[in-house]
């Protein structure tokens, strides 16, 4: 039997091939069309649902609106999708979360109003529950927050948690509030209590209020949830708030300021290094041993110093009044290091009453002695730099106060800390801290008619500098209301900055008027000028230091206007320490240092402060 010839290849080889020659180019485009078809049923799979979810969410068919949520979350999620397909389904996903949500919020809103909810939103609330549990959950936390701090009556809270309780999902939540509505409502007034701190800054009153809330032996679950919430809210506020202050505390040498404040903070952030670094370095500076001073504190004063001995000794018409009435920088330095050594401590010139203008002890290391140091009839006008006074103070490079002279010979312009009384008494208590309870510097009793600091704020203030300028033979100046207005916020730039260095702004009256020898009516003004042009400057001041030192304590018509301008430490001349409380005011006597005083000492009994003959200048004439 002969087999049957088949052609090397196969079948469809050979003498087929030749016979059938359609057949090869059929099935190419078979194939090729078979994979095309293939590739796009993958492709429509791994790109996103394109669907109508929109017209379901029009339709309020949140059922349909779910499904296709789900269908695009799977392909969202699936893992053997590529990443570009993924991604574009999980951004349709979240957009058809958005609209979920804007419609959970729809139904929320009626709710919080107390309007009554469909069945239609109740099921939508009810078929959402994987995009609308979170959002319900907070809303209804939200609300208990609100009516917990009574922003929200109890009716209107209890009367939302009733209209959700049909969704099962948030049953147990919302029985967890209302099994302990009783307790809540019984917080309410200690949570109250605490907003009302947390409006204010007081914030460890706040957290001690929080504190006793869940110091009982059964607190609820919500009201720890609220507690724990508001503390998230605001620790990083308050640690903020400390941070900054005690920075700036530390920055100003106040070293007991800054330590009462970590000593409050540090049991909210006990673990924080900075505060814990902070309060060792604080300690550092503060004797162990106190005592409270109930006795007088004595009081010096002067006037601004002389920085430039050459001018104020001149010989000119001035270096006569210079002489009697002022002392030189040298002079104020040694002043310094003796009231140092005789153990002497610079508090603040208020510190010695209360809030009421009451007198009150103050603390003070132990073997220390309180005293004010107030620089009277604080003030710089061209005829004070004829007395070798800074011509102004100006606020330079990390907010140190300089003063500013003027050659009067080559008109050379120089500024530096060293020519006022501010930088000299600033760098000796920077390198002696112990002179100082809690970097307090000096009282500055300022007048306004010739301006303040040095810088006219008005076009009175600038005709009393140019009255000056005349008087000495100079050109009057002009400046314009923008200038003034410049001027005006410098002088408030320089007071925030002196206040913050431990001095203390306190009143000579605006004109420098005797209140003895001056009418009712010129005193009245004087105030009037001082409440409605200088406190908006300066800020509240309530210490008057008497012009010339007269002062008017057995005078009841000056004193009430006095006080009622909310004076409460009114000071006057005297060689003894002295104080005398009144009703809402303390009054004080001080020591006057200018160079009459320095050569006769005995006058005033100086040895108590220092010893004069080795202050007196040589510079002197």
């Amino acid at each position: 039997m002969i087999k049957e010839w088949i052609p090397p290849g196969g079948p469809f080889s050979g003498h087929y091939k030749k016979k059938r020659p359609w057949l090869l180019p059929v099935i190419l485009v078979a194939v090729i069309i078979s994979a095309v078809a293939i590739f796009l049923l993958v492709r429509g799979l791994d790109k996103p649902l394109e669907t109508d979810y929109l017209k379901a969410v029009a339709d309020n068919d949140y059922e349909e609106v779910m499904r296709r949520y789900n269908e695009v979350r799977d392909f969202a999620f699936d893992s053997s999708r590529s990443e570009t397909d993924r991604q574009e389904n999980l951004a349709l996903m979240q957009e058809i979360e958005l609209a979920i949500a804007e419609k959970i919020n729809e139904i929320t809103s009626k709710i919080e109003r107390g309007a009554a909810i469909t069945a239609a939103e109740e099921e939508i609330l009810s078929v959402t529950g994987a995009v609308s549990t979170e959002i319900l959950t907070a809303y209804i936390t939200e609300q208990a927050s609100d009516y917990l701090r009574g922003d929200i009556s109890s009716d209107s809270f209890i009367k939302q948690l009733n209209m959700l309780q049909p969704i099962e999902r948030l049953q147990p939540i919302i029985k967890t509030y209302g099994d302990s509505i009783s307790e809540l409502e019984g917080a309410r007034p200690m949570i109250a209590a605490a907003e009302e701190h947390l409006a204010e800054g007081a914030w460890i009153e706040a957290y001690d209020l929080w504190a006793d809330l869940l110091d009982e032996d059964k607190v609820p679950a919500p009201l720890v949830t609220f507690v724990e919430g508001r503390k998230e809210e605001f620790d990083p506020i308050v640690y903020k708030d400390y941070h900054d202050k005690i920075t700036e505390y530390l920055k100003y040498d106040k070293y007991y300021s800054a330590y009462d404040a970590l000593t409050e903070v540090l049991p909210l952030f006990p673990d924080d290094p900075d505060l814990l670094n902070w309060l060792n370095e604080s300690r550092d500076f503060i004797p162990q041993n106190h005592v409270n001073w109930s006795q007088a504190v004595e009081h010096i004063t002067m006037r601004p110093l002389i920085v430039s001995p050459e001018r104020a000794f001149d010989g000119d018409r001035f270096a006569s009044q210079a002489d009697s009435l002022m002392i030189t920088s040298d002079e104020f330095k040694a002043i310094l290091q003796q009231l140092l050594e005789n153990d002497y401590i610079l508090v603040s010139g208020d510190s010695f009453i209360d809030e009421d203008g009451k007198h009150t002890a103050i603390s003070v290391p132990e073997g220390k002695k309180p005293l004010v140091l107030v620089i009277e009839n604080f003030s710089f006008s061209p005829l004070r730099a004829e007395s070798g006074t800074a011509e102004s103070l100006e606020s330079i490079d990390e907010g140190v106060i300089a003063g500013q002279l003027t050659d009067p010979v080559s008109g050379r312009t120089t500024l530096s800390a060293s020519s006022s009384e501010i930088g000299i008494l600033n760098e000796f208590c920077r390198d002696n801290p112990e002179f100082s309870y809690d970097g307090a510097k000096a009282t500055l009793a300022m007048t306004g008619y010739r301006g303040l600091f040095g810088h006219v704020y008005s076009q009175e203030t600038l005709n009393s500098w140019n009255e000056e300028r005349e008087t000495l033979g100079l050109s009057t100046l002009e400046m314009s209301a923008e200038q003034l207005e410049e001027n005006r916020i410098k002088i408030r730039e320089i007071a925030e900055q002196l206040r913050k260095q431990g001095y203390t702004l306190a009143s000579f009256t605006w004109g420098g008027i005797n209140i003895v020898n001056s009418g009712l009516d010129a005193i009245t003004r004087d105030l009037q000028i001082w409440r409605e042009e200088i406190e908006p400057l300066l800020g509240k001041t309530r210490i008057l230091h008497y012009p010339d030192g007269d002062h008017a304590q057995r005078d009841p018509q000056r004193l009430k206007l006095l006080t009622e301008a909310g004076f409460q430490i009114l000071s006057g001349y005297g060689d003894r320490v002295y104080m005398l409380g009144g009703k809402g005011y303390v009054h004080t006597d001080k020591v006057y240092l200018g160079g009459d005083e320095l050569r006769r000492p005995e006058r005033q009994n100086l040895d108590r402060f220092f010893s004069a003959g080795q202050v007196l200048s040589d510079s002197r004439p």
